[in-house]
């Protein structure tokens, strides 16, 4: 038998039905929601760096909107960082062009103020890394807070029963994302209706979500930052149904959602490492470019920073090959499409299509073959 002896012991919660935690409430909640990237000193920084800001902008509105405290402080982080980065970045693409000119026998005497500047660079790129300490340490952190609040031994995902670590890490979840209250509920409907009574029922429901996203937006935001869209959809819509039917005593599929909830957290569960994993390689990349600066500082061997940059170039592949092709699917797979853009897939796939068409006699599901593969074959 499951590890709660009564649903007495429930009561105080009021799960509500899988109805009431509507996806398009949540959709609607978190309409756009940016991770950022690992910005380590580069001069390819400089092309991207405008859209990375833009993103970082349009998140601060979205966090603004919903009263998200954590995602203002990442993207104020971003933000500030970015004229760093530019400069950076363009001082580094500078020094390249100075470097290709002296070959051409153009004189250094005539960038001798420009020269001078070029030897503050490694100053600017140590900036930028105390940024990105900073922003992976904070990923870092909740990670392990989160997977501190669910104490989830492996032991615990073992077995056929429920045990009460996972128990209590359900309702930690439930307490912590997915708790909407009734009163709330009915409080935001009546003001909707008191305040704009000549609305259509479509829009008095569009209207309802959009004060939700007030209210919850924040909780919804910050379990998408922790798990990544795909896991936090999935923790919010299961959450309140297996937590009912643990309170009501639903035996009759008790099997079944009793392996929904062990499948559930050891999801969970994986999210939280491969992040964890993550952001480790994030600051191992950021440590030994620091290491590289500080070596271009103290004037040592241009080969000890270049060995440094291209370890630290590894470690920082790595965490986005984690982030892109990782990060939001199930397990430990890597999906190598996630790093086409969503504009080119349509004409990847037809591409896919043709060259499976001419070469196997065969086709790809509509929508488009993924490059997956496991971590652990």
């Amino acid at each position: 038998m499951c590890a709660v002896e009564s649903t007495n012991s429930f009561n105080y919660f009021d799960f509500p039905p899988v109805a009431q935690q509507s996806a398009e409430r949540r959709s609607a909640a978190v309409q756009h929601h940016y991770f950022g990237t690992l910005n380590i000193p580069s001069m390819l920084n400089l092309f991207y760096a405008p859209s990375d800001i833009a993103e970082s902008v349009i998140d601060q509105v979205h966090s603004e909107k919903t009263a998200d405290m954590e995602g203002s402080r990442d993207n104020c982080l971003r933000l500030i960082e970015s004229p760093f980065n530019i400069v950076s970045s363009g001082f580094s693409n500078i020094e390249i062009i100075t470097t290709i000119l002296s070959y051409f026998n153009v004189s250094s005497a005539q960038f001798s103020v420009l020269t001078s500047l070029l030897k503050k660079v490694p100053i600017l790129g140590l900036i930028i890394c105390g940024f990105e300490v900073l922003m992976e340490g904070s990923g870092m952190k909740r990670a392990m807070a989160l997977r501190s609040a669910l104490s989830l031994p492996d032991s615990s995902l073992k077995g056929q029963e429920l045990s009460s670590a996972q128990i209590m890490s359900l309702l930690s979840l439930y307490k912590e994302y997915c708790h909407r209250d009734e009163v709330t509920i009915s409080l935001i409907e009546d003001l909707v209706q008191r305040k704009f009574p000549a609305l259509t029922a479509q829009e008095r429901v569009e209207k309802v979500r959009e004060y939700e996203t007030l209210a919850w937006g924040a909780k919804d935001r910050q379990l998408i930052r922790r798990l990544f869209p795909r896991c936090a959809q999935e923790v919010q819509e299961k959450v309140p149904q297996l937590l009912r039917n643990m309170a009501t005593g639903n035996f009759i599929h008790e099997k079944e959602w009793r392996l929904e909830a062990k499948e559930l957290l050891s999801d969970v569960k994986m999210q939280l490492n491969k992040k964890m994993v993550m952001h480790v390689m994030g600051l191992l990349a950021i440590a030994l470019t620091i290491a590289a600066l500080i070596a271009v500082l103290c004037a040592c061997p241009y080969v000890i920073p270049l060995v440094l940059i291209i370890v630290s170039s590894v470690f920082s592949t790595v965490r986005c090959a984690i982030d892109i092709g990782m990060m939001d699917t199930k397990g430990y797979h890597f999906v190598g499409s996630n790093f086409i853009p969503n504009c080119l897939k349509p004409s990847c796939h037809k591409i896919a299509n043709w060259y499976h068409r001419t070469f196997t006699q065969s086709t790809l599901p509509e929508g488009g073959g993924t490059m997956e593969y496991s971590l652990f074959l």
